[in-house]
């Protein structure tokens, strides 16, 4: 075990005087102000003068000062200061909302929205429409959007695809919609990582 040092420990205290603040003067013997009130509103007239006592910067003490000026008075509460007792009686709201798009949004036949023919139906998670489409259409509106996800309707339920799934090909240097004329083979597959996630393409 580590030895301990001989003798007595003390400590010591020094204490500098600094001129009172124009504004506001405090003894010594005179007990700190509150920092809170019953309300809850910030009310220390004192912590100017025990921040500069403790050496604190220039800039945080012309802050706290021009802060105190406006704490004079307790702050009036309104609803704002409590936005979940506001939205409390929204939930049902909300939960019923979630619960939609988790399904079909109300869309009650299985053709697809545009040119109503029966089929796989997909819904794309990044375009703002939530309507279901047959492949061929899913597949005509993403030419330009080859990094969205989808999802295909599985008569229950949802399930994860990819573009890939409706015909979508990715040909690098050339621009969208126009085919190489002299294509060369890459590996079956590849890996695109976006703000969405990942996707794999052709």
């Amino acid at each position: 075990m580590p030895k301990r040092p001989r003798g007595n420990i003390s400590t010591s205290t020094t204490y500098y005087s600094l001129p009172s603040h124009s504004k506001r003067s405090r003894t010594a013997d005179e007990a700190p102000a509150s920092t809170a009130s019953a309300d809850g509103s910030f009310n220390d007239y004192g912590l100017f003068d025990e921040l500069a006592a403790e050496g604190a910067d220039a800039d945080s003490l012309y802050f706290l000062d021009a802060f105190e000026d406006n704490c004079h008075e307790p702050c009036k509460r309104t609803a704002g200061d409590h936005p979940l007792h506001e939205w409390i009686p929204e939930i049902p709201e909300y939960l019923n909302e979630l619960i939609r798009l988790e399904g079909r949004c109300g869309m009650a036949t299985d053709l697809c929205a545009k040119c109503q023919t029966a089929g796989n139906l997909f819904r794309c998670e990044d375009c703002h429409d939530l309507s279901l489409y047959c492949g061929q259409c899913t597949k005509d509106v993403h030419i330009r959007h080859p990094l969205h996800r989808i999802s295909r309707w599985m008569k229950t339920h949802f399930r994860r695809a990819i573009l890939r799934d409706v015909g979508i090909r990715i040909q690098l240097g050339h621009p969208i919609g126009e085919a190489c004329i002299n294509p060369v083979h890459s590996v079956k597959e590849f890996v695109i990582i976006d703000i969405g996630g990942f996707t794999r393409s052709r």
